[in-house]
């Protein structure tokens, strides 16, 4: 019998809290990574790492920069807990430093209803 894998893969997103710092062009963001997983019996966001917060400057495209010790810091704690809930890197490397991809053997869709009688 051939095993079932899920597969996740590591994207970045900036989120907007919507609030003014000191002008109002100005404004607080965070940067977060996560892990967006799928397989045979469902999709599912395998993990999420902490926010950092960003200042937003309009007309600045906002990226993961690989020599921030932070930046580094949350996306290795993500792959840390996915490694430690069964998660393996495969070898694949996006064209982002932080891209990466993932396997695990597939787990069942939990069902959140029992049935009676059984």
């Amino acid at each position: 019998m051939q095993e079932e894998w899920d597969y996740c893969q590591i994207n970045m997103q900036i989120l907007d809290d919507g609030q003014d710092l000191f002008f109002v062009s100005n404004r607080l963001m965070w940067l977060q990574f996560f892990a967006q997983a799928s397989g045979p019996h469902r999709s599912y966001t395998a993990g999420k790492s902490s926010r950092i917060p960003i200042a937003s400057v309009p007309g600045v495209l906002y990226t993961p920069q690989q020599g921030n010790d932070g930046h580094r810091a949350i996306l290795q704690n993500l792959l840390d807990a996915l490694a430690e809930d069964g998660w393996e890197q495969t070898a694949y490397t996006g064209s982002q430093w932080w891209e990466a991809r993932l396997r695990r053997p597939a787990r069942p869709k939990r069902s959140w209803f029992k049935r009676k009688g059984n």
